[in-house]
């Protein structure tokens, strides 16, 4: 995180008073209402990834991981990088929640813990998400044993990405880019996923003041023809294509 961008956020974010807009003041009380679920079962998998000291050779596609870059990785520093927090993975468990959609694409897998707070929080959804490292996703793999509506493509979204999509009977409803932390990559999957997605598409892009990089990105998001209304939340990026929303960019403290 970038320590101007951090500072210039906390200046400038506004709370549910500054909402005009009814669409985002609901949404946004929403969010910020305490969530009752019981995600114990998830943090357990998530503290043993954080204690396993096993050491894995990976196989990284993409910009890998934000802090670490060796090849050799104990499993816990990985986890420690790597993981989606649990206020933001409670996010989307929210966000899944109240928009319901069906059909959820997660770019960047990691160990999983994110991709179980999706899944849990609609059962009727299918989630399809991708993940570039085969020795990360066999770890996730095992995660998922107990959950049936998780499907994982393991490869190069550059490959895996299009070709899956082009299989999908049903529009993307929810999209969590997470995968790679640059520019051209994030603008490709986002144009890409935009032509399989509908009026009530949600776009979620993590880190988006990370580096220069990805503050391009989420600049040049923001001001695409798609897009209407957009989010920003600090460390996760919310944006919706619907033509029934006026074009407007928000900065809301969470």
């Amino acid at each position: 995180m970038k320590i101007f961008s951090f500072l210039k956020y906390y200046l400038i974010a506004k709370n549910e008073h500054a909402i005009h807009a009814p669409f985002l003041y609901n949404l946004y009380c929403y969010l910020k209402k305490d969530c009752l679920v019981d995600f114990n079962h998830i943090e357990t998998i998530r503290n043993q990834l954080l204690n396993n000291n096993t050491i894995i050779d990976l196989d990284e596609i993409g910009m890998g991981s934000k802090v670490l870059h060796t090849k050799k990785r104990k499993i816990s520093s990985i986890a420690k990088t790597s993981l989606s927090t649990q206020k933001y993975s409670i996010l989307h468990h929210k966000l899944i929640q109240y928009f319901k959609p069906k059909t959820i694409v997660e770019l960047g897998t990691s160990f999983g813990i994110n991709t179980l707070y999706l899944a849990n929080a609609n059962p009727d959804a299918v989630v399809y998400t991708f993940e570039g490292s085969k020795k990360i996703a066999e770890i996730a793999k095992n995660n998922f044993i107990a959950r049936k509506n998780i499907t994982l493509i393991e490869g190069n979204f550059d490959v895996t990405l299009e070709k899956t999509l082009n299989h999908f009977a049903e529009k993307v409803d929810y999209v969590f880019i997470d995968g790679n932390h640059a520019l051209e990559p994030t603008l490709h999957y986002f144009e890409l996923i935009l032509h399989f997605s509908n009026e009530k598409t949600i776009f979620i892009f993590d880190d988006i003041h990370w580096s220069d990089e990805m503050e391009m990105a989420w600049k040049q998001i923001k001001m695409h023809t798609n897009v209407t209304l957009s989010v920003d939340l600090l460390y996760l990026g919310i944006v919706f294509v619907s033509k029934k929303l006026s074009k407007q960019h928000f900065v809301l403290k969470y």
